[in-house]
């Protein structure tokens, strides 16, 4: 299932690890991850390293392991450790909203399409193609994708099932 996190003032050491884990990061504009184990003589913990190296690169993820100096929320998004800003006193109001959006989606689909992007980084393209033909063949016969289509037939929203 997609996971939603929204961090208002400031998720710092394993907090950081924790926001990142998310699959959708909303950050208050004023908000802040601030990674200070090296200033604390630790290693990086709360998968964290795991994170940050994914999704910055190994060197710019050291570079940020190692100097202290928080990530600003706009500096987030620009990194895309976040997917969204908004104000700080609708943070949690906005995360709840994503995470509706999400609860009213597809979740079989969902499912997939979080292992598949998970799983792609140890694979080669033709795994990744037999996997998508693999998913796409068990969801095709799911009773979500008959309301999805059907919903479009009718012009309205689906409803999903989860089956």
């Amino acid at each position: 299932m997609p996971v939603v996190a929204a961090v208002h003032g400031s998720a710092a050491g394993a907090g950081t690890g924790i926001a990142q884990a998310a699959d959708h990061l909303v950050m208050a504009d004023d908000a802040r991850l601030v990674v200070p184990f090296a200033q604390l003589g630790i290693a990086l913990d709360g998968g964290t390293s795991w994170f940050l190296a994914r999704q910055l690169g190994p060197r710019h993820a050291w570079q940020v392991a190692v100097s202290g100096r928080p990530i600003k929320a706009q500096q987030a998004l620009e990194w895309k450790l976040a997917a969204e800003l908004c104000p700080a006193e609708s943070v949690q109001q906005r995360g709840l909203a994503v995470a509706q959006q999400y609860a009213a989606s597809a979740s079989l689909a969902l499912a997939a399409i979080k292992q598949q992007l998970n799983a792609v980084h140890g694979q080669s393209l033709a795994e990744a193609l037999d996997a998508e033909a693999g998913y796409q063949g068990e969801l095709i016969e799911s009773a979500d994708t008959a309301e999805a289509l059907l919903a479009f037939r009718e012009k309205r929203q689906p409803v999903y099932r989860g089956c």
